[in-house]
């Protein structure tokens, strides 16, 4: 709303704060007496007597007037900082899914590799390194496996049908 600045009077609260005691008056000539204006309203320097300014006046639970700006709305707003975190977060999010689906099946990989080593004739010998070599191979087979079948199921996503 547009009110228009009849009195004005600049003074210092006890704690220090700028304020600026106001009487406004409106579009239809309603008068607003005791208004306080605060040191961090837009352009409050500047503000005197026969000057418009845009605000909203707010009563506090004591029933003192206090002129706040208007917030402005519009398509020409960059994106709050609510919408930037969510958009950090949804991105984060994506990479830890990615990062977990390709975590359990490299670890899956191992343990069916492991399975397959240890519970078959692959592997009769106590040589550690002979073990570790076999449960590798295995483990890279797999996981080419489920590399195929990622890239498969990725393909499937993009049939229209």
């Amino acid at each position: 709303m547009k009110f228009t600045i009849n009195w004005l009077e600049q003074k210092k609260t006890p704690t220090g704060k700028d304020v600026k005691n106001a009487t406004l008056i409106d579009e239809l000539g309603v008068v607003f007496e005791k208004v306080s204006i605060w040191g961090d309203f837009p352009d409050w320097v500047n503000l005197s007597p026969g000057r418009t300014v845009s605000g909203n006046i707010k009563a506090n639970a004591k029933g003192y007037k206090s002129l706040s700006p208007e917030m402005t709305t519009g398509f020409n707003r960059g994106p709050s900082g609510a919408v930037k975190a969510a958009e950090v977060t949804s991105a984060s999010v994506v990479k830890a899914q990615d990062r977990k689906e390709k975590g359990i099946a490299y670890f899956n990989a191992v343990n069916s590799a492991i399975s397959l080593v240890t519970s078959s004739d692959l592997y009769k010998n106590d040589d550690a390194g002979d073990l570790r070599t076999s449960i590798s191979v295995w483990r890279d087979w797999f996981l080419s496996e489920w590399e195929k079948y990622d890239a498969q199921d990725i393909q499937d996503r993009k049939k229209p049908f």
